[in-house]
């Protein structure tokens, strides 16, 4: 599922740095993040699409695997 992606958020370049890193190095994700800043900039979308690819099976946020669907129907435990 390609339109679920975290460069589709803008604005946000320095988070998407933190992000990207975090996705290429998941070793390295913090125990925990705060996305904070003023409304409607993308924080709950930028952490949303962060999720999911962290969440899903292939490291890829593909939308077919299990985890995938569980997440986008708001499902996954």
């Amino acid at each position: 599922m390609s339109s679920f992606q975290v460069d589709e958020i803008k604005g946000q370049e320095t988070a998407q740095k933190y992000i990207s890193f975090y996705l290429k190095n998941p070793n390295k994700i913090p125990p925990l993040l705060i996305f904070y800043g003023p409304e409607s900039v993308g924080k709950w979308s930028l952490a949303e699409r962060f999720v999911y690819r962290t969440l899903c099976l292939n490291n890829i946020g593909c939308g077919n695997c299990e985890s995938c669907r569980l997440f986008l129907n708001n499902q996954h435990p």
